[in-house]
C-alpha cells in the first residue's frame, strides 16, 4: 500500500477522485432528471438528453490533452452507456433480463478499455461483469441447483483471471483491490460450505487451494506482508465460523449455551493471539 499512497502522487489521486465523484454525480443527475420527468418528456426528448450526455464527453475528448481529464470523461461516458441501454429497454419494453443489459454494457466497454487503459474503467468493467453473473445466477439458480455454489465459483474464477491480468500489466491499485475481493469471495465460499446443510465437503478443497497458493507465492517464494495479512484474516474468520458452527449447533439448554460461549471465547482469543504473534514474526523477518 505504501507505493500507492506516496506523497507526490496524493494530489493526483485526490484530483481524480474529485473529478470522478463530480462526473458520476452529473451522470446520475441526468438519469434522475429523465426519470423524474418521464411522463412529461417525449420519447425523442428522452433519447436526446441521454445520448447527448453520452456524446458530449466523447466530443470534449478530442480537444483535451490532460490524461486525468481524458480518463474521467471516458469514465463518465462509460457510465452513460448503461443509462442509454436502460432507457432503450424501458422505452421499447424489450423484455430482456437485467443480466443481459449488464452483459451488453460490459461488451460495449471493451473499446473504451482498449482506448484508455484506465484503472477506473477496468474496475467499472469488472464490477459490471460480476453484477451480470450474479443477476444471471439469481434468475436461473433453480435450474442449476445441482452445481451448488455456481455463482461464487464462477465469480471467483473470473476475478482470479482479472487479478492475474492486473499483475501482468503491473497495475498495483487494481491488483490490491482484486486481491481483497478474491480473498473475501473465497472466505464467503468456505463459510457457505461450512454452514450450508447441503454442503459438499470436497468443495472446501477449492478454498484450501487458494490459501495454499497465497502462502506459497507470498510467504515461501517471497514475503509480502499485505497478502499474508489477508491470508491470516481469511484463515481466522473461516476457522472461527467453523468452530462456532460445530460448537453451537450441538448445544442445548441455557447452561450448555453459557459453557459453549466461554469455549468459543477461548477459541477466539487463542486464534487471535497466535495470528498476532505470527504476523509480528513475519515483520521481524522483513526488518532483518
Amino acid at each position: 500500500m505504501e507505493t500507492i499512497l506516496k506523497k507526490d502522487k496524493f494530489l493526483e489521486l485526490f484530483i481524480r477522485v474529485v473529478f470522478v465523484i463530480g462526473l458520476i454525480s452529473l451522470s446520475v443527475a441526468i438519469v434522475m432528471f429523465v426519470a423524474y420527468n418521464w411522463d412529461g418528456l417525449s420519447r425523442f426528448e428522452k433519447f436526446a438528453i441521454a445520448q447527448g450526455a453520452f456524446a458530449l464527453p466523447i466530443l470534449i475528448l478530442m480537444f483535451v490533452k490532460n490524461p486525468i481529464i481524458k480518463e474521467v470523461l471516458l469514465f463518465s461516458a462509460s457510465i452513460l452507456i448503461g443509462a442509454n441501454l436502460a432507457l432503450i429497454g424501458q422505452v421499447y419494453q424489450s423484455g430482456a433480463d437485467s443480466w443481459q443489459l449488464f452483459a451488453l454494457w460490459a461488451m460495449l466497454l471493451l473499446p473504451f478499455i482498449y482506448a484508455q487503459k484506465s484503472t477506473s474503467i477496468y474496475l467499472l468493467f469488472i464490477v459490471i461483469v460480476n453484477l451480470s453473473i450474479y443477476l444471471y445466477y439469481d434468475i436461473y439458480r433453480w435450474f442449476y441447483y445441482y452445481l451448488g455454489y455456481s455463482y461464487l465459483l464462477i465469480a471467483l474464477a473470473l476475478n482470479t483471471i482479472f487479478w492475474l491480468f492486473s499483475v501482468t500489466i503491473k497495475n498495483r491499485l487494481l491488483e490490491v483491490i482484486l486481491a481483497i475481493a478474491i480473498i473475501v469471495q473465497a472466505t464467503i465460499f468456505a463459510i457457505n460450505n461450512i454452514t450450508n446443510i447441503n454442503s459438499q465437503s470436497w468443495l472446501i478443497i477449492i478454498y484450501l487451494a487458494y490459501m495454499a497458493a497465497i502462502y506459497y507465492f507470498y510467504r515461501v517464494k517471497s514475503l509480502n506482508m499485505f497478502y499474508m495479512q489477508l491470508f491470516i484474516i481469511s484463515i481466522n474468520v473461516t476457522f472461527i465460523v467453523w468452530a462456532s458452527y460445530h460448537i453451537f449447533s450441538k448445544t442445548k439448554g441455557s447452561g450448555a449455551m453459557i459453557i459453549s460461549s466461554f469455549i468459543m471465547l477461548g477459541v477466539l482469543m487463542t486464534s487471535s493471539y497466535f495470528s498476532y504473534k505470527w504476523i509480528e514474526r513475519l515483520k521481524e523477518e522483513i526488518d532483518d
